[in-house]
């Protein structure tokens, strides 16, 4: 059983998972809703039409639409 750390939802359920609260990348000032999966997402389960859950490899950025853990648009600077 894995569960998210975030939402408290487990994931990786067969058939999928309701997948995670959708919470916008960025500032107050400059916020970006996230993108639903287009598809079951093979990495954290969540279904399509639902949010994936953090630091799933195939969410989508949506500010740039590349891989938003590897984008580095929502990068802290202090890390």
């Amino acid at each position: 059983m894995a569960v998210c750390t975030f939402c408290k939802r487990e994931m990786n359920i067969p058939g999928g998972n309701t997948g995670c609260v959708p919470t916008p990348f960025g500032t107050t000032e400059d916020k970006y809703d996230p993108i639903p999966a287009e598809t079951a997402c093979g990495d954290c389960g969540c279904k399509a039409g639902t949010y994936h859950h953090p630091g799933c490899d195939r969410e989508v950025c949506p500010r740039c639409r590349r891989q938003a853990i590897g984008c580095g648009c929502f990068a802290d600077d202090d890390d």
